[in-house]
């Protein structure tokens, strides 16, 4: 807390800073108007694009930008999980929907206080059903142990597939079904991801096919 950045993130030059200081207690009361769906506007260093170009990229050529749309984000979840006042930094918790960007809730979190604010890290802990508790290093010697099939993620519509339906998809053919409709679907052969297809009245057509006959 204390001053602004034009990135809202620790990398960016700072905009603007303030001469206050805040307490836990004054973090704590606004807290609660950034839970539940909020208006957010997306940072000007960021991919989302207008008109085909990145705004990131138009904001490093100086370009003008004009006006972001606000959109809605669903932020189920934000607390303290410690305030550390000679620093003016805090380290929140926060469970949110896809699409929030962290780095603009700071911001507003800082807007709110009329104080400042900007982000000085970021550690994603849990994504779509994946812990960081459970990750592991690249190193580490049992690492084929712990890797897991992405199927049970996935939350798709499976095909088993034989041999014959195998090399149809290969081949990029269609293939029948006992299932009628699905945007996406996995295709397994031997237990393993063959493709992605899509099914309409009981048809599956490929989209990607990922078995290669020589594994």
């Amino acid at each position: 807390f204390g001053w602004d950045t034009d990135t809202y993130d620790l990398e960016g030059d700072t905009t603007e800073k303030y001469d206050i200081k805040i307490t836990e207690q004054d973090l704590a009361e606004v807290l609660p108007n950034f839970t539940g769906e909020i208006a957010q506007i997306p940072p000007k260093y960021s991919a989302i694009k207008i008109n085909g170009k990145k705004l990131c990229d138009l904001a490093r050529k100086g370009q003008d930008i004009g006006k972001i749309k606000a959109r809605n984000v669903q932020i189920k979840k934000i607390e303290i999980v410690n305030f550390y006042f000679d620093k003016q930094q805090a380290k929140i918790l926060v469970d949110c929907s896809k699409g929030t960007y962290i780095r603009s809730l700071a911001y507003d979190i800082g807007q709110k206080l009329n104080c400042g604010a900007h982000l000085i890290k970021l550690l994603r802990t849990n994504s779509s059903g994946f812990l960081i508790d459970n990750a592991c290093n690249l190193e580490d010697e049992n690492l084929a142990d712990r890797i897991e099939n992405p199927v049970k993620y996935l939350n798709l519509p499976i095909q088993k597939l034989n041999k014959d339906e195998l090399e149809q998809i290969v081949n990029g053919c269609k293939i029948k079904t006992n299932l009628k409709n699905a945007p996406n679907l996995i295709l397994m052969y031997n237990e393993e991801i063959a493709g992605i297809g899509a099914c309409e009245n009981s048809i599956i057509t490929v989209k990607k096919v990922f078995y290669d006959e020589e594994d």
